[in-house]
């Protein structure tokens, strides 16, 4: 007569010893640590890349609006001489064989919420030229201001305007001028996380001829 068989109950199992459990708890840790670290890298370098994607310049043709998150702006007038008159004083005369280039863009502010700087570059054929020092748009045109600032030359809140800028060239490279080299940049990145997905910096060859 067969009895029936019972499996013994098992003897060598063994709960974790204290060092153990250290041990598990901090490898556990240590996976979650990297986890986290891929993540962070991943978005940190998609919020880059879409704002690289801004930050190269674009051309822009003349009399086309060249349109950012927190401003508009379009080419209106780049005119060039010898000689620039400022109201009340004696004219400002060109170094010989160099010629004034004024170069007037329109603005108009899609946002007033960031602090905001718009700056321009003469651009020719390999080369560019910043705006003078010591001269300003402001001294030569009366109500026309260096940046897409959001006060006007009386210093009353607005939100379109003209902003120029006066630069100083060869004579001999007028015929190789582009066109004004624009750049936009959010200066107040205040706003933490977001800021990172929040384009900052905006460049574009605005065309236009010299006349």
């Amino acid at each position: 007569m067969m009895s029936d068989l019972y499996l013994a109950a098992p003897t060598n199992v063994t709960e974790p010893t204290r060092p153990q459990k250290w041990r598990q708890r901090w490898t556990l840790i240590g996976w979650l640590t990297i986890v986290v670290a891929i993540l962070v890298w991943c978005i940190a370098n998609t919020a880059f890349a879409v704002s690289f994607q801004e930050q190269r310049a674009k051309t822009v043709a003349a009399g086309t609006a060249w349109q950012t998150d927190p401003v508009t702006i379009t080419m209106n007038v780049m005119m060039h001489g010898t000689s620039v008159t400022l109201p009340g004083q004696d004219p400002v005369l060109a170094d010989p064989n160099t010629v004034f280039v004024v170069a007037v863009l329109d603005y108009a502010l899609n946002d007033t919420s960031d602090t905001i700087d718009c700056s321009m570059a003469l651009v020719g054929k390999g080369r560019q030229w910043s705006p003078m020092n010591g001269l300003s748009v402001e001294q030569v045109a009366p109500g026309i201001v260096h940046g897409c600032n959001s006060t006007d030359a009386d210093g009353n809140f607005t939100t379109s305007g003209q902003m120029g800028a006066i630069f100083e060239i060869p004579r001999s490279a007028l015929p190789e001028i582009q066109g004004v080299q624009t750049t936009v940049l959010i200066q107040d990145l205040s706003n933490g996380w977001s800021s990172l997905y929040k384009h900052r910096l905006w460049m574009a060859l605005m065309d236009g001829v010299v006349s």
